[in-house]
């Protein structure tokens, strides 16, 4: 989930081109609907969502908290071990690197500081994805 357009559309080609099956929105509650209607095996989440220039409440830290605490009505399909990588551009803003560190406490299993190189991400998917298989298979 990420609003900004074309960071979105440069993640997907890039996860693409190494074989995975990419779906990109723009806010929290698109992901929400996304993650109750379909099983997925990772999320990848900006942490600052604006619209208009101005942030918005439907952003990562909403998101994340609400995959890792789904309430009762809840109809979210996302395993409990479901791995979430927060990412932020806006971590250079005076005041705002904490929002690595919450995104973290909510339950984000790595965060990055954008800008970042493909690889390092390629790298993290990776070993997300593999230690929660090496959990599955215990």
């Amino acid at each position: 989930m990420d609003d900004d357009p074309d960071f979105g559309f440069l993640l997907e080609v890039s996860l693409r081109k190494i074989g995975y099956r990419v779906t990109v929105v723009a806010r929290g509650a698109a992901a929400l609907e996304i993650l109750s209607r379909e099983a997925v095996d990772l999320l990848i989440t900006d942490i600052y969502v604006r619209d208009l220039g101005r942030p918005v409440a439907d952003g990562g830290l909403l998101l994340i908290n609400r995959v890792r605490r789904p309430g009762p009505e809840s109809e979210i399909m996302a395993p409990p071990d479901l791995p979430i990588i927060a990412v932020s551009g806006a971590t250079g803003h005076t005041g705002q690197e904490h929002l690595l560190r919450i995104a973290g406490s909510l339950g984000a299993d790595e965060v990055l500081t954008k800008p970042f190189h493909p690889e390092q991400l390629n790298r993290i998917i990776g070993d997300l994805l593999a230690r929660r298989q090496a959990g599955n298979d215990q």
